[in-house]
């Protein structure tokens, strides 16, 4: 069950939490008076982000460039792999223009 706690800033200045503790707790339910929280289904996410759509479409094309080559197999010709190695490279200066970044070493 997820739940939400309150630290007190001396307490945890004192005894500092570390990144990946475990520790046992003792929750007191016996107070169940108040309000319950609202039954409502959420209909659109509560946190988007399209940062990733560009390197998404790199990958796309990455692999749908892997998967014409494999089913080609050794029939590929030097142009066809130079052709695909173009594509690739137009992706990401694509990519690059549109964010601001070098991805370059991603490929």
């Amino acid at each position: 069950m997820p739940v939400r706690i309150a630290l007190d800033p001396q307490e945890l200045a004192a005894h500092p939490l570390q990144v990946g503790l475990s520790m046992q707790v003792d929750v007191d339910t016996h107070e169940r008076t108040g309000d319950r929280l609202p039954q409502l289904t959420q209909s659109t996410p509560a946190y988007a982000t399209s940062v990733f759509h560009s390197l998404d479409e790199i990958a796309d094309g990455r692999v749908k460039a892997i998967i014409a080559a494999n089913e080609a197999g050794p029939q590929l010709t030097r142009a066809q792999s130079d052709q695909a190695a173009i594509r690739r490279a137009e992706l990401v200066a694509e990519h690059q223009k549109s964010t601001g970044q070098n991805h370059a070493k991603m490929l």
